[in-house]
């Protein structure tokens, strides 16, 4: 159903359903923060002037990615999947407005300290964490406990860094990221399974789809182990064999998708990719470290844009279309925007080991296809998000 809203109506709806406000202000922040890293690598490849701050221009570039982008894409997620999950059918619109001044109160002091703009985030994420608690114990839902533990540790996290500044805990938190991805998959793979089959026709009236939730507790344990190896244990070699292991859990995942008849939904073979680039990414961290072969470095962006970047722009897609009562595939300008993204994560981790010129081939370029593939998604979507009614949760029973 579509029709025209007035700018009020736009307003409310967008704090009634967090996941247009927060989908459209991630895109928007990666777009900002990415082009800063444009012109860092333009400089260098240019031998121009670089830009000056007082902030370290690295530093800023790995905590905007996970604090600013990242933080507004799991809380759009955060407040789309937990109520549908727990039949949480109150309104949202303080909680949503409360976590956007938080959110923007990051990104200004963000420009003057790291470490008092983390002291924001942290009540940003236990927010986050204390509302899907809260859903999840009015529901009497066990099944969302994973969750719960999975943004535990992200708030003990930034909490950590907010007070002590060290960039171990960035670190450890860009790995958090990822075990939250890799629930999420779980979650959003059985959906897309299920449409893929709905739309495979008759030949699959009588099949239905379930994920293997041995391999997705597996890998799930031996990413929290590696975590905790980084933040507890001194011992590279040590971690180097959990990352091995959380990347072969990883691999092992992918036999979920080994069958033809998914295979004809782009959605499907795009999820593949992303649980590829995660299960590569961490078993070549892993023998880097204990071969102490080549760089680590880059597999760890292997893991951080061809999984969690990747993967963010696909959970925008998914749920922002269902969520709309609109269908899937995604639109052709997303599926342009996910290519882009996947050359960026291989740009990024593999054009060093080429000699490619570093500046151009892994800073310059990567960034500009990054913003290219969210440029792309927001003029759609913002239309989407105006035109269309927002599915509400289903009442419990």
């Amino acid at each position: 159903m579509t029709r025209k809203k007035s700018l009020t109506e736009i307003i409310h709806d967008f704090f009634s359903n967090p996941f247009r406000l927060y989908f459209l202000l991630a895109s928007l922040s990666i777009i900002f923060i990415a082009s800063l890293w444009l012109t860092v690598g333009l400089s260098a490849f240019l031998g121009g002037p670089t830009l000056t701050t007082h902030i370290n221009p690295l530093s800023y570039h790995a905590y905007g990615y996970l604090n600013i982008f990242g933080a507004a894409a799991f809380a759009g997620f955060i407040f789309t999947a937990v109520p549908e999950w727990t039949h949480f059918t109150h309104s949202l619109r303080r909680l949503s407005a409360f976590t956007l001044l938080l959110w923007l109160s990051n990104i200004v002091l963000s420009f003057v300290d790291l470490q008092r703009s983390a002291q924001i985030m942290s009540l940003f994420w236990f927010i986050l964490t204390a509302f899907t608690i809260y859903a999840t114990f009015q529901d009497r839902n066990r099944r969302q406990i994973s969750v719960c533990l999975m943004l535990s540790l992200i708030t003990a996290l930034t909490t950590a860094y907010g007070l002590s500044g060290q960039w171990t805990f960035i670190i450890a938190l860009a790995h958090a990221y990822i075990i939250g991805v890799s629930l999420i998959i779980f979650r959003i793979g059985m959906a897309m399974g299920s449409h893929s089959l709905k739309q495979a026709g008759p030949k699959a009236d009588k099949l239905s789809y379930i994920q293997n939730p041995y391999y997705r507790n597996l890998n799930i344990i031996c990413m929290y182990l590696y975590v905790f190896s980084l933040l507890f244990f001194n011992d590279p070699v040590f971690s180097s064999w959990l990352a091995l292991a959380s990347g072969l859990s990883m691999i092992a995942r992918l036999r979920d998708w080994h069958h033809c008849i998914l295979w004809h939904a782009s959605f499907v073979r795009w999820h593949y990719l992303t649980l590829l680039c995660i299960g590569l990414g961490y078993s070549w961290m892993g023998l880097s470290g204990i071969l102490s072969w080549g760089n680590p470095k880059q597999a760890l962006h292997l893991i951080l844009i061809g999984g969690f970047i990747f993967m963010a722009l696909q959970v925008f897609n998914i749920a922002g279309l269902i969520h709309s009562g609109r269908g899937l595939p995604f639109p052709w300008t997303s599926q342009w925007g996910l290519a882009a993204i996947l050359a960026a994560a291989l740009l990024r981790s593999m054009s060093l080991s080429f000699g490619w010129d570093y500046a151009l081939f892994s800073l310059a370029i990567p960034s500009a296809l990054i913003i290219i593939a969210f440029i792309m998604y927001i003029p759609v979507f913002l239309r989407i998000f105006i035109q269309t009614e927002a599915t509400q949760p289903s009442p419990r029973n």
